[in-house]
């Protein structure tokens, strides 16, 4: 028969009737003590003021080394649920888990190479190492963590959650966006290779001006300044932006909607006539946001470095390269108004 630390009060105790062991995470020995108390209290609860129950259910809880250590405690040293949880502590208080202090979240940075799931889930394991925090206080962090500028960034600024489960359902949605856009930035990576290559096996044909340029001709219609190129479509680019405080959605369009093309949505517009991707009040609106030192994340990573390079060289000849991205330019199409910004 198995030797039992636990007065006689406690041996002869019998269990309500009905009453079922609860299925416990049993413990070994190897993880943190506390842990497993707060576990057990939990699947016991509703029978938290039974002292003698809670004794004597509690070797159901440990498996291996710890259930063994159990049986090894002296007869008559456990008189209550407090002497067992006593033993229990210090027995395995070299596992426990070392608490940190709140100000370690302030290291967790959202670097720029990486991913929002990835930041989120670090400083989400982080804050279950903190011993005790205030909840504004783990918020404001979260918020200085993230990368300034972002969209995400931008939405934490209009409101910010009051709870972790609040944040981190924000956060899930603004990542499944950001996989989307990883997604698409690898498309037009391996794009732009294959353009590459054909272009290596091509004759280089002498240039001829465009039948659209030609309509661009004219003191009627100057022609428009080429876009900045992006590694993302316009139409999903638009729900990033929406959280932004320049963003501004446009006037209605002022055409004839039976004269439209029905073919063409706009979702910038919400209306029929044109594509999200030919939309100029869209255009006008990312470039102004680019312009003020946004969305430097869905730039090509050489597009700055290919405007500086023109700004100091205009007069010196180059050779032309073979763009990684398509670039778009605003030649004719729909003519949706201009977007009020003001």
């Amino acid at each position: 028969m198995l030797s039992t630390p636990f007065y006689s009060h406690i041996i002869h105790y019998e269990p309500p009737r009905g009453f079922l062991v609860p299925k416990f995470s049993t413990y070994d020995g190897s993880n943190d003590p506390f842990d497993h108390i707060m576990h057990y209290r939990q699947l016991m609860t509703l029978d938290i003021g039974n002292d003698a129950l809670l004794c004597k259910v509690f070797p159901a809880s440990l498996q291996g080394q710890a259930l063994s250590w159990f049986h090894r405690l002296p007869p008559n040293s456990v008189d209550n649920f407090r002497d067992l949880l006593e033993a229990f502590v210090g027995q395995y208080l070299c596992s426990a888990r070392h608490k940190q202090n709140i100000n370690t979240l302030r290291n967790i940075k959202m670097q720029d190479n990486k991913s929002l799931r990835e930041f989120v889930k670090r400083f989400g394991q982080a804050v279950l190492q903190v011993e005790a925090y205030s909840m504004d206080a783990v918020l404001q962090i979260f918020k200085r963590g993230i990368c300034p500028g972002t969209p995400f960034f931008e939405s934490l600024a209009k409101k910010l959650p009051t709870t972790m489960d609040d944040l981190f359902r924000h956060a899930n949605k603004y990542s499944m966006l950001e996989d989307d856009v990883r997604a698409t930035t690898q498309q037009v990576l391996v794009a732009g290779q294959a353009s590459r290559s054909g272009a290596d096996r091509s004759v280089k044909l002498p240039d001829r001006p465009r039948p659209s340029d030609r309509r661009q001709e004219g003191p009627g219609r100057p022609e428009r300044p080429p876009l900045t190129p992006l590694s993302i479509s316009y139409e999903k680019l638009l729900p990033m932006i929406q959280g932004m405080s320049d963003f501004r959605w446009p006037r209605p369009l002022g055409t004839d909607p039976s004269k439209r093309d029905h073919s063409k949505k706009c979702a910038f517009h919400k209306e029929h006539g044109h594509t999200t991707e030919e939309c100029r009040c869209l255009h006008y609106l990312v470039e102004k946001l680019i312009r003020a030192g946004h969305l430097k994340q869905y730039l090509p990573s050489d597009a700055g470095g290919k405007n500086a390079s023109q700004n100091h060289n205009t007069g010196a000849p180059r050779a032309p390269a073979t763009p990684k991205v398509v670039i778009n330019y605003i030649n004719g199409g729909p003519s949706d108004e201009e977007y009020d910004s003001k």
